[in-house]
């Protein structure tokens, strides 16, 4: 395998359709665009390849991230989908 570096939302867009395995450690929480993010990561990896690391919704660290925009309370492979919820101190969407 091989690493890529940069935003997710300009990486992913140069990343084939069918790739194996995505792994995603603790990105979501910082990108721009999580809807982009969140469409590119299902339309590369297909169903079942998608692996989604991320800090737990109810952990004092889901809080404490620094410049984190969302809270990422399921995701691959616990559920088939990408939800999250918006920093306490935020406005949804933002």
């Amino acid at each position: 395998g091989h690493e890529l570096k940069g935003r997710a939302e300009d990486l992913l867009p140069s990343i084939a359709t069918g790739s194996r395995v995505v792994f995603v450690s603790c990105v979501l929480e910082y990108v721009d665009d999580i809807d982009l993010v969140a469409k590119e990561l299902r339309r590369i990896t297909g169903p079942g390849n998608l692996f989604v690391a991320h800090v737990e919704s109810w952990a004092l660290a889901a809080i404490v991230y620094p410049g984190a925009r969302r809270i990422i309370v399921s995701a691959p492979p616990e559920s088939s989908t990408i939800s999250w919820r918006p920093m306490p101190w935020q406005k949804k969407g933002r």
